[in-house]
């Protein structure tokens, strides 16, 4: 599990440092984008992940 990507690092700040790196410019981090108390179902099925959840929008022209 050490050994996956993203998997150490502080997010979303890897995932924007990848995407430029990768060539995307317009890139949008919205943060607490679906609050776990939204979604019990997901929390009774997943357990606890991460109530820090995001959605980032990049386009790469």
């Amino acid at each position: 599990m050490s050994e996956l990507p993203f998997v150490n690092v502080l997010r979303p700040e890897a995932d924007e440092k990848a995407l430029i790196q990768a060539g995307f410019r317009s890139i949008d981090i919205q943060r607490n984008f679906i609050p776990a108390r939204v979604m019990p179902l997901n929390y009774l099925k997943y357990g606890y992940q991460n109530v820090n959840r995001f959605m980032i929008l990049a386009k790469k022209e």
